[in-house]
């Protein structure tokens, strides 16, 4: 974002005919906080009780995410992505909203509860971990330095039936503050301390990321605050090269990879990314529209516990409750039970009827 900032700032500039000085006096540059962090990484006094705080937040039996997958897992991880459209409209993002406001917590760490909810139900787990990535910026003087200050924070989150939306959204937030406090630790750092045994068919310690950016775009200022003349009338759009190339070659760094951020008309929009190895784009699809249902469904039902609360649209439910369950099958009217079984006997004289300490009695032998 500094340096979309920096480049739309010497924009406007040249637009305006003054100069551009890209060369002044900083009070900070990068290579300093590089050494600062290598000087502190380094005082393993200071880090202790940082690293403590990660072994305790991540210790023990650790979530592995286990979804349904579509294909078998690949025995060394892919990155072979594709992604799907994604958006919450905006009655569900106003009441998530104004839940995050009684309860103190940004739209990010309601987006966070949103998407570990969501894994807890295709997955059947109670815990979950989402990886996020953090800015990294609290001192002052680092915002205006170009250079990557970037750390990943895991986030655990517990997801059983029997809690309220509230409950976990309050859990999020506590979650990632705490994380925040102790993100002078390098992720490669956590995982060495809380995951030494790798499993090359996963990612180490989270299988799925979200990443939030606060205002959709940043043409035209909206998210910089900065004007951009002349190119406010051309149309153009931002694009990612890579990741979201299409099913056929885009690459995906996780199982599943959400961004969302917030739109200037109050929704939420964004994509999630796939292994492809993995998923159909179709069971992606599928995925995205039931945590934009269960967006409304939580704000409208705040009470509910998440086992009551559904994700399926009307369509879908008919179809998995009413036409799968459909199986009734033709009965002649005039059989009987001694009847049908003796014709089953028939058809399976060789079939085994009965087991009982070792013993098998086979159909054939009962007619």
């Amino acid at each position: 974002a500094q340096l979309m900032g920096d480049v739309a700032a010497a924009y406007s500039d040249l637009v305006g005919g003054l100069s551009v000085d890209l060369g002044g006096e900083v009070a900070l540059r990068y290579a300093d906080y590089a050494q600062w962090q290598h000087d502190m990484l380094s005082d393993e006094e200071h880090m202790a009780p940082h690293m403590r705080y990660w072994r305790e937040a991540l210790g023990g039996e650790l979530a592995v995410l286990e979804l349904q997958t579509d294909h078998p897992r690949p025995a060394v991880f892919t990155m072979h992505g594709g992604s799907v459209d994604v958006c919450v409209d905006r009655a569900g993002s106003d009441g998530l909203r104004s839940m995050c406001r009684e309860c103190g917590a940004t739209m990010m760490r309601g987006a966070l509860a949103l998407w570990a909810v969501t894994l807890g139900k295709h997955s059947g787990q109670s815990e979950v971990v989402v990886g996020t990535p953090y800015a990294n910026r609290e001192h002052p003087l680092t915002h205006s330095v170009v250079g990557y200050f970037v750390n990943t924070l895991a986030i655990r989150v517990s997801v059983g039936v029997g809690l309220r939306f509230g409950e976990v959204l309050v859990q999020a937030n506590t979650a990632m503050n705490d994380a925040v406090s102790h993100a002078i630790v390098p992720f490669m750092k956590v995982v060495e301390a809380v995951s030494p045994e790798r499993d090359a068919s996963r990612t180490p310690v989270f299988q799925t990321m979200l990443s939030w950016e606060e205002v959709e775009g940043w043409l035209g200022g909206v998210a910089l605050g900065v004007e951009l003349p002349m190119l406010e009338s051309l149309d153009l759009a931002v694009t990612s090269v890579g990741d979201d190339a299409g099913d056929s070659g885009g690459t995906s760094k996780f199982e599943l990879d959400l961004g969302l951020s917030e739109t200037t008309s109050g929704g939420m929009v964004g994509s999630l990314g796939f292994n492809r190895d993995m998923y159909e784009r179709r069971s992606v699809e599928r995925m995205a529209e039931h945590m934009s249902i269960l967006a409304t469904a939580v704000v409208s039902s705040p009470d509910a516990r998440l086992g009551d609360v559904g994700m399926m649209s009307v369509e879908e439910a008919c179809l998995v409750e009413e036409e799968w369950n459909e199986t009734t099958q033709p009965y002649p009217e005039s059989a009987t039970a001694p009847g049908l079984f003796e014709a089953q006997a028939s058809r399976t004289p060789d079939g085994v009827a009965l087991v009982f300490e070792g013993v098998e009695v086979r159909y054939g032998e009962l007619l």
